[in-house]
């Protein structure tokens, strides 16, 4: 088993979204000895980082954490938790297990260090269950048809739910969205407009376009595109954030509206994020070649760059963009590199569907992960495990406080 699957693992148990069956052979793991070094070297490298980013007061606690968590550990009767009893380990294993239970929650999920801040390394009891708030448990779209009609994808049947000129509207069994058209439409055909409307508090949506490109949208996001592409080119317009896979056509570009920019391509795969709410727009090309333009201005991306352009239409590209950040959503996470805490709670808004208040500053920037399908108090007490803030649930409404 390679480290980074023994630390998934671990992060599955600290997180208690781990299976019957993944527990039993995280258990045997332990019990053989055969990942001591990877988890020596986890300790090591979150080590390294503490000492390197923290002061002695916070090393302290960490030290003064893992010793209780040792004690504990060689007291555990729980069948549940995956270690032995103590007549049957090392000393130094018992160390190595209390040291991942601290540990691995910094460096896997978010226990964050922020150059310049302090932070209390204090793990807040897990929330009231009957408060909590589960993670999407469907696809919440909806598609509005040309003449207005209105498809709520959750209650479709599965098959063909609508007829737009010569294409069919297919719903597939894991819940897609295809059209299949009929043929190439003429040229001077009338468009007829559909719109892709995914709320807040919905499962990611993926929709195949007539022309064969695969589009993945984001919670709180729109897509606006013909159901049969004619003429030179192929438009579309969104809101939100969404990933394109453009089927490549030399003779049609593939132009994508958002925000007052157009992103043009003849086959490619990026990402927009376009919401609103955010202080940019920002393109992220993943494959082949993009042009931007923006109020006048034009500017080309490779793969690996990214386009963030400003309210005013000024554009800035990042040459060391993080790919893993950027497409976390549509991989089912939650990634962050260094994120504001309004920047983090945005997120947790879209997605959980819920609404954000804030009591008191907080300065504190967040590195990490965490899967997005969990409910919403273990993402919370991940973030809490910084000592830089805390949450309070009240019904739909999160409350933030220092």
């Amino acid at each position: 088993m390679s480290k980074q699957d023994f630390r998934l693992l671990l992060e599955k148990y600290l997180t208690d979204s781990i299976t019957d069956g993944e527990l039993k052979y995280l258990n045997e793991l332990l019990h053989s000895g055969k990942n001591d070094a990877d988890l020596e070297a986890l300790i090591d490298e979150t080590l390294s980082a503490v000492s390197a980013e923290a002061d002695h007061d916070i090393a302290a606690t960490l030290f003064n954490r893992i010793s209780t968590a040792a004690k504990a550990i060689e007291n555990d009767t729980d069948q549940k938790a995956p270690v032995v009893a103590a007549n049957r380990i090392r000393t130094k294993r018992i160390w190595a297990y209390a040291a991942a239970a601290v540990i691995i929650i910094m460096i896997a999920t978010f226990n964050f260090w922020d150059r310049g801040s302090r932070a209390d390394i204090q793990i807040s009891a897990v929330m009231d269950s009957r408060k909590d708030i589960a993670p999407p448990g469907a696809a919440k779209a909806v598609i509005t048809l040309s003449n207005g009609q209105n498809i709520i994808l959750d209650s479709a049947a599965n098959g063909t739910v609508a007829v737009q000129g010569n294409a069919s509207v297919v719903k597939t069994a894991d819940g897609q969205i295809v059209y299949n058209a009929r043929g190439r439409a003429p040229a001077n055909r009338q468009l007829l407009y559909n719109t892709l409307t995914v709320p807040k508090g919905s499962k990611v949506v993926s929709i195949t376009l007539s022309d064969g490109t695969t589009v993945w949208l984001n919670a709180a996001s729109s897509l606006r595109y013909p159901a049969v592409f004619t003429g030179n080119d192929r438009k579309v317009s969104i809101t939100g954030e969404v990933y394109f896979e453009v089927a490549k056509d030399r003779s049609r570009q593939f132009i994508v509206e958002a925000n007052g920019v157009s992103t043009k391509v003849l086959g490619t795969h990026f990402n927009i994020n376009a919401y609103e709410d955010e202080p940019e727009t920002r393109i992220t090309l993943l494959e082949g070649a993009v042009k931007i333009e923006s109020r006048g201005s034009e500017q080309m991306l490779t793969p690996g760059q990214q386009a963030v352009i400003t309210p005013a239409g000024n554009i800035h590209i990042d040459t060391n963009t993080d790919m893993e950040e950027v497409m976390a959503w549509k991989e089912g996470r939650f990634q962050f590199g260094g994120a504001g805490i309004e920047e983090v709670m945005r997120e947790i808004m879209r997605w959980y569907n819920v609404e954000i208040e804030y009591e008191g500053n907080i300065r504190q920037h967040f590195r990490g992960g965490i899967s997005r399908n969990v409910e919403v108090s273990k993402v919370f007490k991940m973030l809490e495990a910084t000592g830089a803030v805390h949450f309070k649930i009240a019904d739909k409404k999160i409350i933030v406080t220092p």
